[in-house]
């Protein structure tokens, strides 16, 4: 009998000692990164990616379209030099650059269980050469910072962000070219939520975000009229370390891995040192994280595509100086939406 009193008081004492451990099925009970986190991550690795292809496709396409009989001067104006004419061409003058953008996407998920809504921004700038007229390769160095109000916990997440993101990109033929980008961001998440009953609960912890992206670019001229298409991959995995909350609460190590598909194209037309144009892109998840949630809760529908659309602008305000803006919309899904805008300016030498 005293045996069975002794291993009772033993298991007793390990019960009270051990760590508690987080119920992340039940989001009202949840960290915020357990079920915000790959939204984030997908919207934040997208904005980051999106704009060094951004910058690569308007130094590449002006020699295809070039190439297409397309009125250089408006064409190089807008849209960036031409490779392998001009400066470019002439003893390594005008073959550097250098170049600055920034984002800002505002993302909502409106179902009760899951829901949140924040902003998301971001900053590149990025140097690079053309090594001939058919080969571009540079590096970019990125900032970004995030600050969510997750209301299925009643709480908040922010974060900061470091990337470094070599890329290239390559004139195929007269009609299309090739861009890839690869990169590495350490990233930085404070959070707290706030229980029916008791104090606030806070955490922190970091992650190591790797993200690889290509594309391949399809232009085509007809007067003033250009037409481009993409069609592109982006695969993105973040390991969030593990962590404990302030009340004790144990939160395990957690992987995220996207993979996107994406299609889409642009319709502009010139007005010389200006073009204003329309853009759509379908985004499809073929890798996506799924959000679980407790019976008795809205289960989300965790769908895996939405459409991109938009428009924006392309201008020169010298021969050296281009730059543009764009804004677009994230539609289709039946919980998640996105307003982003971006804003870029280069300057060659």
């Amino acid at each position: 009998m005293s045996n069975l009193r002794v291993i009772g008081a033993v298991a007793g004492a390990m019960m009270i000692a051990a760590p508690a451990l987080a119920n992340t099925n039940n989001t009202a009970e949840a960290p915020s990164t357990s079920v915000s986190s790959g939204q984030v991550v997908r919207q934040a690795s997208a904005m980051t990616a999106g704009g060094i292809g951004s910058r690569i496709g308007s130094f590449l396409s002006p020699q295809v379209l070039v190439g297409q009989g397309a009125d250089p001067n408006s064409v190089a104006f807008i849209m960036d030099e031409s490779l392998g004419s001009g400066m470019a061409a002439g003893g390594g003058d005008g073959r550097l650059g250098v170049w600055v953008s920034g984002g800002w996407s505002q993302i909502e998920d409106e179902l009760n269980s899951t829901a949140f809504d924040g902003n998301l921004y971001n900053v590149l700038v990025g140097g690079d050469y053309q090594f001939n007229d058919r080969f571009l390769g540079g590096v970019a160095l990125g900032y970004e910072s995030g600050d969510i109000d997750t209301s299925y916990n009643t709480g908040n997440i922010e974060s900061d962000g470091f990337t470094i993101a070599p890329y290239a990109g390559y004139v195929l033929n007269r009609y299309l070219t090739l861009d890839v980008s690869g990169g590495y961001t350490f990233a930085d998440y404070d959070m707290v939520r706030n229980p029916a009953a008791g104090a606030p609960v806070t955490g922190s912890t970091e992650g190591d975000r790797w993200f690889l992206g290509g594309n391949l670019n399809g232009y085509y001229a007809i007067n003033r009229v250009t037409i481009g298409g993409r069609l592109g991959y982006l695969y993105t995995k973040e390991e969030q370390d593990s962590f404990t909350e302030s009340n004790g609460t144990v939160i395990g190590q957690n992987d995220i891995s996207i993979g996107q598909f994406r299609v889409g194209g642009t319709v502009g037309y010139s007005l010389g040192k200006v073009e204003p144009y329309v853009t759509g892109t379908y985004v499809y998840d073929v890798q996506q994280e799924k959000i679980t949630v407790a019976p008795g809760q809205a289960q989300p529908q965790n769908d895996r595509s939405g459409l991109d659309v938009g428009g924006g602008i392309r201008f020169s305000l010298s021969d050296r100086v281009t730059g543009g803006f764009e804004g677009t919309t994230h539609v289709g899904r039946d919980d998640f939406n996105s307003t982003s805008l971006t804003g870029n300016l280069r300057i060659k030498f």
